[in-house]
């Protein structure tokens, strides 16, 4: 217990052969073993998993013989990095073929992986063994880690200092182009099967997988780029858009689209061009539609004027429908309302054409919008019914969410509270499942001046503050909203004392956004 080198050893060598225990036998061995590998946690967990295959002498045996042999002729690094890779390199020299094959194989895999993944992507790789044998082995051999969540989902991954060992060998092998394009293969068949169920009943059973794979979906996106696979980067950045939406990652969406779209030669691919510079669009119009940069305005027009230039030219009616949605969105906001309503119409038209339910309920919501910027409530309140159960129809949760939001908001302005807040407490429910950052700070924006109107002021400053963390923490908060919130809270400070304000304000501040939502759903205004 005096000695955490000699208790690790035990530890890990237990987990390999169950009636191990050090004694005064092998305990002057063992602590050989630990000085020879400088105690180091990492190498002496890979050596001590060799316990399984040979006693503590023999192990010191072969740590003399080999180990320290292999140090010959590397270059200068420290002894802590040299004693790493060797402990490392003397595991991996004592495992089979196909065991080094596939553990230089997992080497592409960023932030985890999972045993059906690995078996989808490398079975028909391995002939005497099954995968699952050998990752078995792996395991044993302390060379891979498996670790669980809280639904006990088994996950498997490797740390740093081996993955990049691993790597190494992949790169001496000489296929590892051919390994990360089978990779890039099984995350596009995901991405593309996933962006079509986020958008119905099981979005949130995708969006939950998205997460899990989100870096296995980063390293293969990141692959094509690198190599210029312009069609299928193309296809990739598409299939994912809306993964980054819901979850208001929209500057990583942003990001990825921008790089997509400054490939060489993305203008042969028409069709999936058209689609990506709308896609870019929609992240655009939703931050320039909080943080209000007019450069950020042009640049959206600029580009949604492109796309339906591509489509039109190609007679593609989805992706000019799609770009003249986000157009109609770009020019509400720029209080161009009768053009708006000449672009939304038209894609509204198109999407019946190609018989496009989900963007057929987004045109409606986007004219429903338009209807409410003009303050025309009672026509704004039709649309966003009518596209509240086109979304139902679909399954789509999160663009349920944004309709509820804007009905309540207008019930509540019609002087129909009860209605109001049974509209924004579904809203917040149902966003609170897809964890969309930008929706929930939307919603709980709602109910603080919904506090505010009823003569709650505390309430009103706890929602807001939290609010603006939500905003800020995507990037999606910006001056113009800044003044609008300090104004909010001048209001709600004329009316509570120094005591009761400064209360309200440290309690807004440190809210977490779980705390936030369980707030915002109590029955009080």
């Amino acid at each position: 217990a005096n000695f955490p080198a000699l208790t690790l050893f035990a530890e890990r060598a237990r987990a390999v052969r169950s009636n191990f225990a050090l004694n005064a036998s092998n305990v002057q061995i063992v602590s050989a073993i630990c000085a020879q590998l400088d105690g180091l946690p990492l190498a002496i967990e890979l050596i001590a998993a060799r316990i399984r295959l040979m006693p503590p002498q023999a192990l010191l045996q072969h740590l003399n013989d080999q180990f320290v042999l292999s140090a010959n002729g590397m270059r200068a690094d420290s002894l802590r990095q040299k004693t790493l890779h060797n402990a490392i390199g003397w595991s991996y020299n004592l495992l089979s073929t196909e065991e080094q094959k596939l553990f230089a194989y997992l080497s592409i895999f960023a932030g985890g992986f999972t045993l059906e993944a690995v078996e989808s992507i490398f079975s028909s790789m391995f002939s005497n063994k099954p995968v699952h044998d050998l990752i078995a082995l792996l395991l044993d051999k302390s060379l891979i880690q498996r670790t669980s969540n809280e639904l006990g989902e088994i996950r498997y991954d490797m740390l740093v200092t081996i993955q990049q060992f691993a790597l190494n060998c992949l790169r001496r092998m000489g296929n590892e182009s051919e390994i990360r394009n089978i990779h890039l293969a099984y995350f596009l068949d995901l991405a593309v099967k996933g962006d079509k169920e986020m958008r119905g009943s099981n979005q949130i059973e995708w969006l939950n997988r998205f997460n899990k794979m989100r870096d296995n979906l980063r390293a293969a996106l990141e692959w094509a780029i690198e190599t210029k696979q312009t069609e299928t980067a193309l296809q990739m950045a598409r299939k994912l858009h809306w993964f980054w939406f819901v979850r208001s990652d929209h500057k990583e969406g942003m990001q990825w689209l921008e790089r997509v779209l400054a490939l060489p030669d993305v203008s042969l691919f028409s069709q999936s061009h058209a689609e990506a510079l709308t896609q870019l669009v929609h992240h655009i119009f939703v931050l320039r539609h909080h943080v209000g940069l007019q450069s950020e305005a042009h640049k959206a027009r600029r580009l949604a004027e492109q796309a339906i230039a591509i489509a039109r030219t190609n007679h593609d009616k989805r992706n000019i429908a799609k770009a003249l949605d986000l157009l109609g969105l770009i020019m509400t906001t720029e209080k161009n309302f009768a053009s708006a309503q000449s672009a939304l119409e038209e894609s509204q038209r198109l999407f019946r054409e190609v018989h496009d339910d989900w963007w057929c309920a987004h045109a409606i919501l986007a004219l429903g919008f338009s209807a409410y910027s003009q303050d025309d409530q009672p026509t704004s309140l039709a649309l966003n019914k009518q596209a509240l159960a086109g979304f139902r129809e679909t399954g789509d949760r999160y663009f349920m969410s944004v309709c509820l939001r804007y009905i309540g908001d207008i019930y509540m302005k019609q002087g129909n509270p009860t209605q109001g807040m049974t509209a924004i407490r579904e809203s917040l429910i149902l966003v609170q499942q897809l964890g969309s950052k930008y929706e929930i700070a939307a919603v709980l924006s709602h109910l603080a001046a919904a506090a505010q109107h009823a003569g709650n002021p505390a309430r009103a400053i706890c929602l807001y503050w939290a609010t603006k963390n939500l905003f800020d923490s995507i990037g999606a908060w910006s001056d113009e909203d800044e003044s609008e919130f300090e104004n909010c809270l001048g209001t709600c400070r004329t009316t509570l004392d120094e005591s009761a304000l400064a209360e309200a304000v440290e309690q807004g501040q440190t809210m977490t956004m779980e705390q936030a939502i369980a707030y915002a759903l109590g029955n009080e205004l």
